[in-house]
């Protein structure tokens, strides 16, 4: 992500327990800030649906809908290497945003890039990892749907190196899990995710 493609200053949103620090990711549909949450000092990201005024109605309902979704999905899921979602609500704006736990550290992709190819040894423990949460996400009925380096951070603690899988944007619950009222979120000739 190129620093000038970011949003400025007057684009950012007005959370009254958070002050938003920087913006440190975009995607298609949104935003995420690193910000501090004033009642505990701590360090959280910030997602918030991007305010789009080329969109029609019914556009801008889908979106807020799987911007919804995607916060009641991951409150399903609590497991060490899935981020947690720790708030949610709307802006002044009436865009819905949504509050992670901060991941410090760099994608997987980053992370690969960097360190070159990866032994066995290295590798091991990060793909048990990050399978013991992807059996937790489906045995919750929950396909994340974008699985990809981006989308995963690693972290280091001392010498030890974890992962956490983020953006549930296009997750979807299984069939057996879905509910009466389940609708499908994704639209004629839409592409979501990255295409292979």
């Amino acid at each position: 992500m190129e620093p000038n493609t970011l949003p400025t200053t007057q684009s950012r949103p007005t959370l009254a327990q958070y002050q938003i620090l920087e913006p440190i990711g975009e995607g298609g549909y949104g935003t995420v800030y690193k910000a501090l949450q004033q009642s505990t000092g701590r360090l959280v990201a910030i997602k918030r649906l991007k305010a789009r005024e080329d969109l029609d109605t019914a556009t801008k309902a889908k979106q807020i809908a799987r911007f919804d979704r995607e916060t009641r999905l991951v409150a399903e899921l609590h497991h060490p290497h899935i981020v947690q979602l720790l708030d949610k609500g709307y802006d002044e704006q009436e865009l819905p945003y949504a509050v992670f736990e901060y991941v410090e550290g760099e994608t997987l992709k980053s992370y690969l890039l960097s360190k070159g190819s990866l032994s066995a040894a290295e590798m091991a423990p990060l793909m048990s990892q990050l399978l013991d949460a992807l059996i937790t996400a489906h045995e919750a009925g929950i396909v994340h749907r974008d699985l990809k380096p981006q989308n995963i951070m690693v972290t280091q603690t001392g010498a030890k190196h974890y992962v956490k899988i983020l953006d549930f944007g296009i997750a979807a619950f299984t069939q057996e899990f879905r509910t009466a009222d389940y609708r499908t979120l994704t639209f004629t000739k839409d592409v979501v995710g990255t295409p292979t």
